[in-house]
C-alpha cells in the first residue's frame, strides 16, 4: 500500500456542511483566509508524495471510497492551499478543474482530528 498523501482535520467552518445534500466537501488548508474558512473543513497542509489519480483510494476518518475521476487542477490547488472539493457522485469526468470525484456512497461523519488521506 502506497500513501499518497495525509492530512488531519483541525476545524469546521460554520457552512462547512452546507453542500452536503449535494454530496459535496470543500477541503482547505487552516490557512484559508479571506471567508473560505466559513464554508470548508479546516485541514493541516498535507504532504502529497505524488498525484491521486482514479483508482486510489480516499481514506476519510476510515471510510473508503474509490477515486473515480479528478480536475486538472486539482492536485495544484492541493499541494499549494490545501484545497480541493470532494465530491461523493462517482462521477466518470470532472465537473470542475478542482474537484476530486469519489464513489457515491454516503458521506463520512465530519469530525475534528480524524485523518484524511490518499492511497494506492
Amino acid at each position: 500500500m502506497e500513501n499518497i498523501c495525509e492530512t488531519r482535520i483541525t476545524g469546521m467552518g460554520q457552512g462547512a456542511l452546507d453542500f452536503v445534500e449535494d454530496h459535496i466537501l470543500i477541503l482547505f488548508g487552516n490557512q484559508a483566509g479571506n471567508g473560505l474558512e466559513e464554508y470548508s473543513v479546516q485541514i493541516t497542509m498535507p504532504q502529497v508524495n505524488r498525484d491521486v489519480a482514479p483508482g486510489d483510494i480516499l481514506d476519510f476518518g476510515g471510510h473508503t471510497y474509490q477515486v473515480t475521476a479528478i480536475g486538472h487542477k486539482a492536485m495544484e490547488t492541493f499541494r499549494l492551499l490545501g484545497h480541493c472539493t470532494l465530491h461523493f457522485d462517482g462521477k466518470k469526468a470532472p465537473v470542475l478543474p478542482g474537484v476530486i470525484h469519489v464513489e457515491e456512497k454516503p458521506l463520512p461523519e465530519v469530525r475534528v482530528g480524524d485523518t484524511i488521506r490518499f492511497y494506492c
